[in-house]
């Protein structure tokens, strides 16, 4: 009965799909799985840029998604970050606004970020929400995992915090799962950071050390 429920959850899907050929660009590993090449080590960026590597390492329960969550920067869609997948960022220095939603059938429910919905203790279309300001020449790992942790580094210091199950890591506590994900898309470039007075985190959010 199970293995029919989900067949036919994903014939649905699949039907649907179909009538906007957009919705494609948000399937998960389950109907879509990730086949890039695996994570190799990275240059230094110049001191004009910056590497932002946003990764989510293997899970069975990621693997079952149909539909992977957005990484939106500035209010633009970036990459779906499915199951075992990671995507290079390179950025102008400068302050940036992440967030991380979920979709609903290809459509990104913005709306309900203006909702009363969004001042509700559980916000089921937003995962995460945060800005960083990044440093030329730095490269910053990003880490998303809804169940498990990171592997704790003692000798970092200082890193940024994140939000919820979307956390920034140090190399050395990314390098072994990094290396098994694999490439999702070619290079984002992205050249434009947020205005200041664009630049607000969520009130709302949990910062959270693990």
């Amino acid at each position: 009965m199970k293995l029919l429920s989900r067949i036919s959850a994903v014939l649905c899907v699949l039907y649907l799909l179909t009538a906007c050929s957009s919705w494609d660009r948000t399937f998960g590993a389950y109907l879509k799985p990730v086949e890039g090449p695996l994570y190799a080590a990275q240059a230094t960026p110049e001191l004009d840029n910056a590497h932002v590597i946003i990764y989510r390492p293997y899970s069975e329960w990621a693997e079952e998604e149909l539909e992977a969550p957005t990484v939106y920067i500035n209010g633009e869609p970036v990459v779906n970050i499915s199951s075992n997948g990671y995507q290079m960022l390179a950025l102008a220095p400068g302050k940036y606004h992440f967030m991380l939603k979920r979709p609903f059938f290809g459509v990104d429910l913005f709306f309900l970020e203006d909702s009363f919905l969004s001042e509700q203790p559980i916000n089921f279309n937003r995962i995460a929400s945060f800005s960083l300001d990044v440093a030329g020449g730095a490269t910053y790992y990003l880490r998303y995992a809804e169940l498990t942790s990171p592997r704790l580094d003692p000798t970092a210091s200082d890193m940024p915090l994140g939000d919820g199950p979307m956390q920034f890591v140090s190399r050395a506590s990314a390098k072994a799962e990094l290396e098994q994900t694999r490439e999702l898309h070619p290079v984002v470039l992205l050249s434009a950071p947020v205005p200041e007075t664009l630049n607000q985190v969520a009130q709302d959010a949990s910062w959270w050390w693990f």
